[in-house]
């Protein structure tokens, strides 16, 4: 039969920057769901201070580093592309 590995999964790619726009690189960042707070993903920016979120359902991801926010990620049921800025301290 076909398989259903693949079916309901989503991706959000990100661009993560400091205040100043400048790329967050080779960071992990977590991603806590806003809606459940023990559904965690944690991903690594590369050289460009992206990273990429894979999940299976539609929610709402706020990125955080060492207890700071750098907004928040709503991934649907397509791929979505945004950069996450830090907010002002």
């Amino acid at each position: 039969g076909e398989s259903n590995i693949f079916k309901g999964i989503m991706t959000g790619h990100m661009k993560i920057v400091d205040s100043e726009g400048n790329p967050m690189k080779y960071q992990q960042f977590s991603f806590i769901n806003t809606e459940d707070e023990t559904d965690r993903k944690y991903f690594n920016t590369d050289d460009e201070g992206e990273a990429c979120l894979i999940i299976s359902k539609p929610s709402t991801y706020e990125a955080m580093l060492r207890k700071e926010s750098y907004g928040t990620v709503t991934v649907t049921d397509k791929n979505v592309s945004v950069t996450l800025r830090k907010s002002e301290p």
